[in-house]
């Protein structure tokens, strides 16, 4: 059986997301992807000006086995960048991973991807204990300390 290959013009753009390939966030923050694509061989010359290139953004998020869809709406941007707000990863111990694809426009099934793997881990809570630094009472008295202003940046 005989098998005939043929080579076309055109190159399969590599694909990187800049930045490692695993990632922790805390869930506060806002966080921003950039992926660029190039020629390998071409000095990682960005082609996405001359060549018109497509990009997918995709994910799967699990917390707790169970599936997590809250950056579903920030995703599939025809863009390098991807920005995910603040509150919109899940909650600490949630697990992504993100998979950026770039796509020839002009040719639609040339396409390549990258992937990255973020996880939420959380940020310390900043304890805030009101009055004044120095207090004194009875023997056997009651101290009721106020701690209603400590501050959770996570919000869970």
């Amino acid at each position: 059986q005989n098998f005939t290959f043929t080579r076309k013009p055109y190159s399969v753009p590599v694909i990187r997301i800049d930045g490692p390939a695993h990632r922790t966030i805390h869930r506060a923050n806002p966080t921003i992807l950039t992926a660029k694509a190039f020629y390998e061989g071409c000095n990682d010359d960005d082609i996405d000006e001359t060549n018109n290139i497509e990009y997918q953004w995709d994910s799967d998020c699990i917390f707790e086995g169970n599936p997590q869809i809250g950056i579903t709406s920030y995703l599939g941007r025809s863009s390098n960048r991807l920005t995910i707000p603040a509150y919109s990863m899940g909650y600490p111990g949630t697990s992504c991973i993100v998979t950026a694809t770039a796509r020839l426009a002009s040719n639609t099934p040339i396409f390549n991807s990258a992937h990255l793997e973020i996880t939420v881990v959380q940020n310390a809570i900043i304890p805030s204990i009101g009055g004044s630094s120095r207090f004194s009472y009875g023997f056997l008295s009651d101290i009721v300390l106020n701690a209603s202003s400590t501050l959770d940046l996570d919000d869970v």
